[in-house]
């Protein structure tokens, strides 16, 4: 398995990972877009996995900074094909995360993950991750 950072040549098995394995229907177009805008920002890093030069999954942080707490980074996205999980492919995009992160001098990472994901939910206990409050999500499309 190879880790590496994402490049506008993985649109298109990104936007399959996400409509696969988290269900997001976003354009090819569109994915293509926003990757190219969000690879420009440099509090974006995606990491990407390749098992035999396919891409099978992905890890996206972001810069997570606040007045009350020390820098983190904010996991905004984790996929990986449906085929390949279970195998350590998302173990090792996460442990790849946590590496760099640390070697950036950020306290921690923090996600969210919706409530029916308990395989998910598992996955981020048995990684040392602690469920630290139960919340609701709000959004308002400008």
């Amino acid at each position: 398995m190879l880790l590496r950072e994402a490049n506008i040549g993985d649109s298109a098995a990104l936007c399959e990972m996400n409509r696969r394995s988290l269900g997001f229907d976003f354009p090819l177009e569109d994915t293509k877009r926003r990757l190219a805008e969000v690879l420009a920002k440099p509090g974006n890093k995606i990491f990407v996995a390749e098992v035999n030069g396919r891409a099978v999954g992905y890890i996206h942080l972001a810069d997570y900074d606040c007045i009350c707490a020390e820098p983190m980074q904010n996991l905004l996205g984790f996929a990986v094909l449906p085929e390949y999980q279970k195998r350590g492919v998302g173990s090792a995009l996460l442990s790849h995360a946590e590496r760099w992160a640390k070697a950036q001098g950020f306290a921690g990472i923090r996600l969210n993950s919706g409530s029916g994901r308990e395989e998910a939910h598992a996955f981020y206990i048995r990684k040392g991750y602690t469920l630290r409050k139960l919340q609701k999500h709000f959004v308002k499309y400008l």
